[in-house]
């Protein structure tokens, strides 16, 4: 897990080493999940299920940039994204950590 979160956390701060801050719905649209055959499926049988997602990514994304404004750590965040998203499959686990880390990323730049 430690590994991918480093791996997370590097993949945000390059995106926006390149982007400038980039705003939580341009970092949606660099989502592993959001670009996945399965969920691009998924949008064209249920775009209800995957608009839901794709929103409540965002507000992770923007709940995490006001933390890190607020100064609160990636760790912390990072054990609040755990514990919500147990029981999830690992694709679900992995897109609420890329957005969260995404997320802290834009409220540090700010």
């Amino acid at each position: 897990m430690k590994t991918l979160i480093a791996v997370l956390i590097g993949s945000s701060m390059a995106l926006s080493f390149v982007a400038g801050a980039t705003p939580c719905e341009d970092l949606w649209a660099s989502n592993p999940q959001a670009k996945s055959e399965s969920f691009i499926r998924m949008s064209e049988i249920r775009p209800d299920i995957t608009n839901q997602v794709k929103e409540e990514s965002i507000n992770l994304c923007e709940s995490s940039a006001k933390a890190a404004r607020h100064g609160v750590s990636i760790e912390y965040v990072l054990s609040m994204v755990n514990r919500s998203s147990r029981g999830l499959p690992d694709a679900g686990r992995l897109s609420m950590a890329f957005m969260a880390i995404g997320g802290w990323d834009i409220g540090k730049q700010e």
